[in-house]
């Protein structure tokens, strides 16, 4: 995932019901969800909103807050997957949503967020609701969810070919009209006793009805002279869509959805990729496109990026040993250190039952600065050994081992104590960053208790492939040398 789930104990759900739903009615629903929440124990306060700040009636939402961690016993992502339970009995007239809360805007944007870009509104539609109906399908995945919502019908009214040329009829100036004879337009005010009142005009009641009085409104052309709109328009009545999103030049729909517990969201967009890839289960046409947004689209930007900052990390600490023991092939024996760290934490990681989040891998970043320190300190030990005091190979080693156990331990288990607090998470905040502690911790366990038994017999064979290399370059140089004697001589 990018972002662990944390125990904060706050979350978000929203209704909404149909377009039309009166406050009263969506108040109504609003206060009998509001009682199943505070139903359960867990739960401190809540704040419930109706309406949104579109001025739609038929939409509330919920901040809920819940005891603090000690009290209630159990994990905010649980408890949000208990609640989606309980409300399911408004599944079909309300449409709960139970997601994560935001800071910033108190309404947060869901794990998964897909958006289907097309610039055909037919084909959107089409493939944007097969789509829905498929994720709504997959077990993983809570609260399914589409901005896509039908429209109310609406009476459109469009100009008759050649019609605007041959009337003198401005398109902008015919919409102003029919919305002034319909809503009305304030001219003017009227002023009594200090109070200030909009005089609206419109047309009477029993006429605003364009559906059954088509045939009998006139609107103005560009000489301001009345033309019949039947002559110049043609009215039907059809759905237009609720709100028309825009991206990247082409409308779109966009489907979120929430992650069960335990699921882990690289699989989720994995999966969604191969079912709308080529070959896949729902085969795009050419006109349609997708992308993911949010956390979705910043987990692949991560993956890409930590293979890239991991690549160059172990390019330079490979540059850096070369440059220092003056040799190529000395700095693999050290570097071996670096997989044995990486398999203690990922091996930490899945025991602790801990995803690999963007603060796990600032854990495997800090753990390979330091996973080779441990080698350092036995092969810098041993060489000296072997230059200064003429030892073998193997008596070198042990000596190494005997005289550098000490400072490994002594590092190794104050890098451990320190990272400590980290990985238990002693408050709820924190609780989102203990993956980067147990990466840490598993990682120096594995690498000081492996790298004393692995780098030893790592740094034999390696010494032994550097003595053979020295061998034949010596004899190739003195063969060089003796062929340029005899040709001299």
């Amino acid at each position: 995932s990018f972002i662990p789930d944390d125990d904060s104990g706050e979350m978000t759900v929203t209704l909404e019901m149909a377009p039309g739903t009166s406050l009263d009615g969506m108040h109504k629903i609003g206060s009998e969800v509001d009682k199943i929440i505070h139903e359960n124990p867990q739960v401190d306060f809540t704040t419930m909103i109706i309406g949104s700040v579109y001025g739609e009636a038929n939409k509330a939402s919920f901040y809920v807050r819940l005891k603090p961690g000690k009290v209630r016993k159990i994990k905010t992502e649980v408890f949000r997957d208990r609640l989606r339970d309980q409300l399911a009995k408004y599944k079909e007239t309300a449409n709960p949503v139970v997601k994560k809360y935001d800071a910033t805007d108190g309404m947060s944007g869901q794990p998964i967020m897909l958006n289907i870009i097309s610039a055909d509104p037919k084909d959107l539609e089409k493939y944007g609701l097969q789509i829905y109906e498929k994720l709504k399908t997959d077990p993983r995945l809570k609260d399914v969810d589409s901005n896509f919502r039908p429209g109310k019908p609406e009476m459109q009214v469009q100009l008759k070919p050649g019609a605007a040329k041959r009337y003198g009829i401005n398109t902008k100036n015919m919409g102003s009209e029919l919305r002034a004879q319909v809503e009305g337009f304030t001219p003017a005010k009227f002023r009594e006793k200090g109070r200030e009142y909009e005089v609206r005009v419109r047309l009477q009641e029993d006429q605003r009805d364009i559906k059954t009085t088509f045939n009998q409104v006139y609107i103005p052309n560009i000489n301001r002279k009345l033309v019949r709109l039947q002559d110049v328009a043609s009215g039907d009545i059809k759905s237009g869509p609720a709100s028309i999103e825009r991206q990247d030049r082409g409308r779109y729909i966009q489907i979120t959805a929430g992650l069960a517990p335990g699921v882990g969201l690289s699989s989720v967009v994995t999966d969604i990729n191969k079912m709308l890839g080529a070959g896949g289960t729902i085969e795009l046409p050419s006109s349609l496109r997708y992308s993911f947004a949010g956390e979705a689209e910043n987990m692949g930007d991560l993956i890409s990026s930590t293979v890239l900052a991991l690549g160059f990390a172990i390019l330079f600490i490979y540059l850096i040993l070369a440059s220092l023991y003056e040799s190529f092939i000395t700095p693999f024996t050290i570097m071996i250190a670096l997989p044995l760290a990486l398999s203690g934490a990922f091996l930490g990681l899945f025991v602790m039952k801990e995803t690999i989040s963007i603060f796990a891998i600032l854990g495997l970043f800090m753990l390979i600065g330091v996973a080779g320190k441990n080698g350092i300190l036995l092969v810098d030990y041993a060489l000296q050994m072997m230059r200064e005091k003429g030892m073998s190979r193997n008596e070198a080693l042990i000596e190494a081992g005997k005289t550098r156990l000490r400072p490994i331990l002594m590092t190794s288990f104050a890098l451990i104590a320190g990272t400590l607090p980290i990985a238990i998470g002693l408050s709820e905040a924190s609780k989102a960053r203990t993956g980067m502690g147990v990466a840490i911790i598993g990682g120096m366990i594995s690498s000081t208790l492996l790298t004393l038994i692995v780098l030893p017999s790592v740094f034999v064979y390696v010494d032994r492939f550097k003595d053979f290399v020295r061998r034949i370059g010596s004899r190739f140089i003195s063969k060089r040398k003796t062929e340029e004697h005899g040709f001299s001589k």
